[in-house]
Parts: structure tokens; sequence; C-alpha cells
């Protein structure tokens, strides 16, 4: 079926930003197959509130601090102005997390929500009381399992071992499901919704599943079987890449930071999956630059409202040694160097110690606990339009046509096959193409060398200990995912895959045990549960 629902864009954008429809207990875990969602019987509603949850993917008091803050690329310090939260953000940087940590339980409500809705919803469909043609319900229930699929891998990867529930009906409480059972549910169900996805792209598309969204999902999956079951599906991963490829819907951006405009992101070439914002009308938008960025930038850039204090999230300064000089992805990505106002006045900070001195984003860190003031590159990746408010209108993508290049250059170099670096060179050009094309040129030889991040614990701005110095195998290719990917919730699944998660030190970070590659399990919900069992190694 290759029938499209005409749900217009802000329909997905109005449910994202609102609960209206909805008010889910904070013990949402013990009721996760019950819910009671007054759809109305409009199948437009009932389509947009599945994609709701997904806003807290880029909210960096939850999930943005799981995948960002606890990498080696990113991290959230404290500074004078505050930041310190309880030492939610310090012990995402250090791995001593615990199952008390309101990010986990906050994540874990809005993504069980999500499956909740999509659970309901397909009740609903099921049920005859929508005002919908036949072909149009039929068609609204494989998307909408599409996106229970999203939902289930994101949970998957984030705790391990995790309750599979696809029905609304009374049942005891949930024990978990095995991590590779959930992994093999959610292959078996993009299999089978995906040859009866749309295969329009485009702005009727635009925030939702469509065929390529589904298979692209499917790729991340085989992509991290290894890490998610033991076993590899590189092959499986290279075959759903060609797919998106060959289908010719899709390319990259003529420049990186189109992909991450505040407006006009409906057309673009790139984007395969995404959370749309409109904070002007729905109340929520993507607020990372509110919580990176200095208060001064409020009159910096023009904006409605300013950002917080001193600001907390920051480029880790090893992560930016790695780049190369001539890669404009640096200044693309980062904001850097001294600050100036619209009329080209030094932007002087007003309040504390360094009142009267010029604001400046510096990449040195002391370390990564404390900082002081305008330590740290800040975020420059996403497009901050003036006037913005404190949540900006600018989307937050979840998948792009670069990742599927990406991803298959992994794949084929790991199985030992050519044709990695002519993909991954394929994603540099537009890097390099104003200031040394030459370098944008990679070779498979060269994706397979160690890393050139320089790992080792810091104090007082130095490397102190070195710590674990074994080369990254295939550590050019971590580098180049960091470079191309960083802000956008891939680096905790890519420091995994290659080794780094748990072995290597930075900044203020030394390895803290294997296990850490999952998250515990949230404590109230444990309680709430005695079904569930904690996580290993983690004490309940």
């Amino acid at each position: 079926m290759k029938k499209t629902i005409k749900i217009i864009p802000t329909i997905i954008c109005m449910t994202l930003m609102t609960g209206a429809c909805t008010d889910l207990d904070e013990t949402v875990y013990s009721d996760v197959t019950e819910a009671n969602f007054d759809y109305g019987t409009n199948i437009g509603t009932a389509m947009g509130m599945v994609y709701k949850d997904l806003k807290v993917i880029a909210d960096y008091t939850k999930n943005f601090s799981l995948q960002e803050a606890s990498t080696d690329a990113i991290v959230m310090p404290a500074n004078a102005s505050g930041w310190y939260n309880g030492g939610e953000y310090n012990r995402a940087h250090h791995h001593t997390w615990t199952s008390m940590e309101p990010q986990l339980e906050a994540f874990w409500n809005e993504f069980v929500s999500g499956v909740v809705k999509c659970n309901t919803a397909l009740d609903l469909l099921n049920s005859g009381r929508l005002e919908a043609s036949k072909e149009d319900i039929e068609y609204a229930k494989y998307e909408v399992r599409a996106v229970r699929a999203f939902y289930y891998w994101y949970l998957t990867d984030l705790f391990g071992d995790f309750p599979l529930v696809t029905t609304t009906a009374e049942q005891a409480l949930p024990e978990k499901t095995p991590r590779a059972d959930i992994c093999s549910w959610i292959e078996g169900e993009l299999i089978e919704i995906i040859p009866h996805l749309t295969e329009e792209s485009g702005i009727n598309q635009y925030g939702r599943m469509n065929q390529w969204a589904a298979r692209t999902l499917l790729a991340t999956l085989y992509l991290n079987w290894e890490v998610y079951t033991g076993t590899p599906r590189w092959e499986d991963c290279i075959t759903q890449c060609d797919e998106v490829i060959n289908s010719r819907k899709y390319d990259l951006e003529a420049n990186y930071k189109d992909a991450f405009k505040a407006y006009g992101m409906e057309t673009s070439s790139e984007i395969i999956f995404t959370i749309p914002y409109d904070n002007a009308t729905h109340s929520w938008g993507n607020r990372l630059h509110c919580a990176s960025w200095h208060s001064l930038c409020q009159k910096v850039f023009s904006l409605t409202d300013g950002p917080y204090g001193e600001g907390c999230i920051a480029a880790v300064p090893q992560f930016i040694d790695t780049y190369d000089e001539d890669d404009t992805r640096l200044e693309d990505t980062w904001l850097m160097g001294k600050m100036y106002l619209p009329d080209g006045s030094p932007a002087l900070i007003e309040t504390g110690a360094n009142k009267g001195k010029q604001l400046e984003f510096k990449k040195e860190m002391k370390d990564g606990d404390l900082v002081e003031e305008g330590e740290g590159y800040r975020m420059w990746k996403f497009e901050v339009a003036k006037g913005s408010y404190a949540q900006s209108d600018t989307d937050y993508p979840l998948f792009r046509y670069a990742d599927v290049l990406m991803m298959k250059a992994e794949a084929l170099l790991r199985l030992g096959r050519s044709g990695a670096g002519a993909l991954v060179t394929q994603v540099r050009q537009r890097a390099f193409r104003d200031t040394d094309p030459s370098k944008a040129t990679v070779t498979d030889e060269q994706l397979a060398e160690n890393s050139c991040y320089r790992y080792g614990y810091v104090e007082n701005y130095r490397i102190v200990d070195d710590g674990d110095q074994t080369p990254v195998k295939f550590g050019r290719m971590y580098d180049e995912l960091g470079w191309e990917f960083v802000w956008e919730c891939h680096r905790r699944r890519d420091a995994i895959r290659f080794g780094v998660y748990t072995t290597k030190s930075w900044l203020s970070h030394k390895p803290n045990g294997d296990y850490r590659i999952v998250f515990p399990l949230p404590e109230k919900k444990l309680a709430a549960n005695p079904n569930l069992k904690q996580n290993p190694d983690y004490v309940d």
C-alpha cells in the first residue's frame, strides 16, 4: 500500500509540543498496559499523538545528558552561576550515575508514554470509531507500529532488557524481556511494516515515519546488533542502507549548516526523520542553546529570551583537538572566540568576578566538574534565529542521509570490504570544499587507523594520567562519526560500538565499569513493579 494519510506537519508539531490529550501519571510504568486517552474521532489527531514524546530526545535535562554528556565529546560542568543540579550532570560525565537520577526517570516516563500512546492508537484504529476510510486506517496501523518500534529501539538501547508490551489489555505487571528478543521483535515488525509504508518524502512526510525512515531505523538496529545481542549483522545493515541510497529520495545538503537551519527544513534533501519544533505557536522547542550559551548571548544574537547564567553544555577540549583546522564543521558546530554585540562593540560581561571583561569562549577547561566563566566551546550547530525564545523553532534531526552513508561505510570497513573511504569522502567534501578540497579524501586504510583523540585524565588543564592507550580499532572511522554527528545523540552508541565508552579516560572521566553500557532502571519504577529486576551490577 503506497497511500499516504494527509496529516499536515503542524498537527504533528502541535502534538509534539502539547499534552492536552493525555494526562499520564508519574508512575506510568505500572500502568503501561492501560491508558485513557481521548483522541476523539479524528485520525490526524490519533496519528499525531503517537509522535508527541519524541521531543524528549533533544531535552538536555533528560535524554541529551545521557547520550551526549556521558561521552568524550560533550560535558556539562557546573560554574559560578550554577548548573550543578544535584550533581546529575557531573555523574553523567564520571559514569557514577545511580538508579535515582532524575533524567533516567523523566526519559522512562515519556518514552513509555509513547509506547502506551501507540498501543492505544492501535486499539482505536481497530475500533471502527474513527472517521476515515478503511485504506487510511490500515495504513495508519503500519505507521503507528513503525513509531512504536522506534520507541522500543531507544528504550532497549538505553536500558538493555526491558518490558515488551504491545497491547492495552489488562495483565499482570510485566517482567523484562531480554534485549536480544526485543531486537528480534523490532526487526520482525519493521520487515513486515516497511513494504506498506509510503515511499513519498518531503513536506507531507516531514517528521513522520515513511518507508525510508523505517529502513534507516532498521539499518541502525543492525549497526548496533553486535552490541545488543553479541552477533554482528553488518551485511544486513548495508542492505538497508542501499535501499535508501538507491531510492534517490535523499541527498546531502550542499552546506553542512543547511541541515540544521531554523526554518525551511520541510524541503531538505538530507532530513529523513526529525522532531519538528514550533515554540512560538506550541510552547515547546529546541532549547540546547539556552543550556549552552552565556546569558549575554541574548544581546549578542538579539534573542527574545536569554540563555541561563554562564551556560553549561560545552565541548570536551580533547575532542576539539581532533578536528583538522581546515574542517569547516569545527566552526559550523562550535561557538568560539570573542563575542560582539550587533553594533560591532565587544560584549562585556555585566556581573560577577569578570564584570567589564569581553565574553570569550575558550577551548580550555581546567576539568569537567567546575569551570571558569567562558571555558569550553559552545553549541553553534543548530541555527537560533534572531528573536528566538528560550526554546527555538529549530528542528532536531533523528536520521539524516549522512547517517545512511556513514553506516554503510562502517559496515563495509568492519567486513573488510572496499568502499568505506569513498562514502566517507562524499560526506567530508562539503566540509573542505572552501578550504582545502584535497583533504576531503580519505581511504579505507586510513579509516582503519587508530583514533587521533588524545585520551587521558585532566587536572588543571593538563593530562596527568594517560589511562588506557590501547589503539581504537577503526579509530579514524570513530573520529569521522564524531565530527559529523556531535550534538545529535549518536556519540554514546558510537563510543560503545568502538570500545571507547567504558575503557578510556577524558577530562575528569575515568572508566567505571563495563556494565555502564546500559543505564539502571529508575528506582521508582522498580518500586512500582516488583516483577522488575535491576540491571546487573547496579544496586537495587
